[in-house]
């Protein structure tokens, strides 16, 4: 557990040397996705801090006529999405929905999750909470899962647990990463 920890904290220490001009040339990749030209929905996180800017995302999804919908956790052990135009910082300062109708993926919906690294495996490390494998765990119908981050986010392997979820996609400003599941 340590290990995991030390390994977040050097991997946040890392991204915050990333340059946040970049956002733009994901959106643009994301563009490129035919999984992101498909979705009706795009389930996306709202930046905070250091984390890959989700405005230019955002704005494209938009301007192509999809629905975004943000998270907002509801507790210690929930949280759910929202179809909403406002946000407002909610847990711990990160912008959430202040009141929208409730937004459930259905198939071909897109998710963009944050995350403090990710692995070329598929596998993410996010902040500790457990909000989004939960999430991702209880629903009947899972979304296309794409981590949204820096290049100098990836790394090789990542600890995980089993019940951690996998991304399907690793989309940065330079590359798309398409997961092949190996079992």
């Amino acid at each position: 557990m340590e290990e995991k920890k030390a390994f977040r904290r050097a991997a946040l220490e890392r991204r915050s040397l990333a340059d946040p001009m970049e956002a733009p040339l994901c959106a643009r990749r994301l563009a490129e996705l035919p999984e992101f030209q498909a979705a009706e929905a795009v389930f996306c996180y709202a930046s905070y801090g250091t984390e890959l800017p989700t405005g230019p995302v955002i704005a494209l999804a938009r301007d192509l006529g999809k629905r975004v919908a943000y998270p907002k956790v509801l507790d210690r052990e929930t949280m759910k999405f929202y179809f909403a135009e406002m946000l407002q910082p909610g847990f711990r300062g990160i912008p959430e929905p202040v009141a929208g109708e409730e937004a459930v993926p259905r198939p071909g919906d897109l998710m963009l999750l944050p995350g403090a690294a990710f692995s070329l495996e598929g596998h993410r490390m996010g902040y500790g909470g457990g909000y989004y494998d939960r999430y991702l765990a209880a629903l009947p119908c899972r979304p296309v899962c794409c981590g949204l981050c820096y290049e100098l986010q990836l790394v090789q392997q990542l600890p995980h647990e089993p019940h951690d979820q996998i991304m399907d996609l690793l989309v940065t400003p330079q590359r798309i990463i398409t997961i092949e599941l190996r079992f």
